[in-house]
C-alpha cells in the first residue's frame, strides 16, 4: 500500500468521524428546548440567586 493510499484512507476515516460527530451533535440539539426558553430560565435562576438570603 502506497503513501497516497494511506492518506486517502486516513482522510476518508476522518471525514466519516466528522460526519458522525456532527450528526450526533445535531440530534442532541434537535431534542433540546429552544434557546429563548432556556435563556429566560437561566436569567430567572440567576435573579433568584442574587435575591437569596445572603447580603
Amino acid at each position: 500500500m502506497s503513501t497516497t493510499d494511506l492518506v486517502i484512507w486516513l482522510s476518508a476515516g476522518m471525514l466519516c468521524l466528522a460526519v458522525a460527530f456532527t450528526g450526533a451533535f445535531a440530534f442532541i440539539e434537535i431534542r433540546r428546548p429552544p434557546i429563548q426558553g432556556r435563556l429566560e430560565d437561566i436569567i430567572a435562576a440567576a435573579g433568584d440567586r442574587k435575591r437569596g438570603p445572603c447580603p
